[in-house]
This record gives C-alpha cells, sequence and structure tokens, in this order.
C-alpha cells in the first residue's frame, strides 16, 4: 500500500475583483469543499490548463498541484485521491468565514468537532484597540491590544486614545490627548509631573 504526504499548507490565496478567500487543494471548482464536484475540474486542470482557466477563471490550476512540487501532473492524481476519501470538516478563516474541507486543505483553523459550516462557530472579527490608540479588526485569538466584541469594524470604534503632557502658551500643563491639545502636546512626557513645559519671559527692568 503506497502512503502519501500530503503539505501541511496547502491553499491558494485568490485575490482580484471579489476574490480574498483562500481555497483549499482540491477545491477545483471554488465552491469551499473538496469532493466529487471537484473530480471533473482536476481532470481538467491536469490535462488542459488553459481550458481549466477558461471555465473556472475565478480558480487557480494550483490548486490540482496536490503534493506541492509547483507542478500539475500526474503525481498529483494519488494525493488527489486521498484528500477526496479523508473526513472533511469545518474550516475557520481569520475573517470569520467557514469551508469544508479537509485538514491538510485548511489554511485557517480546522475544527473536526464541526461537520459542516452549518454547525460551525467560527469565531468572528471584531476591535482589537492597541496602547498607541490605533484599531484593527481582527478575532480575540489574534488581539494583542485590547479586543471590543461589542464594535464590530474600526469604523464604530472608539478606541481609547494615549495621553500626554499639554503645554500652554502660559506655562501651564495638562495631561490630555492630542486632540483635545490646543497647545503643545509633547508624548515624551506621560503627566504633567514630569513634563518641563516653557514657562513665558516678560521684559525685566532693572534699577539702572
Amino acid at each position: 500500500m503506497k502512503h502519501f504526504s500530503i503539505p501541511l499548507l496547502t491553499s491558494v490565496l485568490l485575490v482580484g475583483p471579489g476574490l480574498t478567500h483562500a481555497f483549499g487543494l482540491g477545491d477545483l471548482n471554488c465552491d469551499s469543499a473538496v469532493n466529487v464536484f471537484d473530480i471533473d475540474p482536476f481532470v481538467l486542470a491536469l490535462t488542459d490548463e488553459a481550458g481549466y482557466a477558461e471555465k473556472y477563471p475565478d480558480c487557480d490550476y494550483l490548486l490540482a498541484d496536490i503534493n506541492g512540487d509547483g507542478s500539475v501532473n500526474v503525481f498529483d492524481i494519488d494525493p488527489f485521491v486521498a484528500l477526496l476519501t479523508a473526513r472533511p470538516a469545518a474550516c475557520c478563516y481569520p475573517d470569520g468565514t467557514c469551508a469544508v474541507t479537509t485538514e491538510a486543505g485548511c489554511l485557517g483553523v480546522w475544527h473536526s468537532e464541526w461537520a459542516n459550516c452549518g454547525v460551525a462557530e467560527c469565531p468572528q472579527p471584531a476591535v482589537c484597540c492597541y496602547p498607541d490608540g490605533s484599531c484593527a479588526a481582527t478575532t480575540e485569538a489574534n488581539c494583542d491590544g485590547v479586543w471590543y466584541p461589542e464594535w464590530a469594524d474600526c469604523d464604530a470604534a472608539q478606541c481609547p486614545q494615549p495621553t500626554a503632557a499639554c503645554c500652554y502658551p502660559d506655562g501651564t500643563c495638562a495631561t490630555t490627548t492630542e486632540a483635545e491639545c490646543d497647545g503643545a502636546w509633547h508624548p515624551e512626557w506621560p503627566n504633567c509631573a514630569v513634563a518641563e513645559c516653557p514657562q513665558p519671559t516678560a521684559p525685566c527692568c532693572y534699577a539702572d
């Protein structure tokens, strides 16, 4: 009996008008599932690259490069059969979407406990606020700042902005955000206790 080694990272990221999804290897019809409906497209990719590109313009024929050697040829047939017979399950992607694929064909997080996307509970992205006041939409697991599930995206977010010393023309100081400072904002001074705000000057008259 032959044994086949299937690459761990096996997917192709398609980017273009309306295309921002990673399809798993073997998903030759790009329906986010590896099954018998991929057999005919696989044969077409194997025998006629141009014909495959014409029939499946939103896919990439390298999805048929199952053994990961950079070519689509007869050496991909047995690994493709192995993919078809492997048990598929839900694969959750960073953007919260889901696809039914094998573990080898999943670029995201594979959940063997979810047989399909209908029962899957893929983590959904939300707002992650960083210490510098910036924002990113990501999942809680990928957020190394403060995650706010109540904000779906950064347009709705109100990430806390960093505060620092704000020096005013009269020499006084206030700890505030850069946006609220109508003097000179000094991010190098976290508060007024360490600030060295320039003091105002005026003419000095001497006795002579």
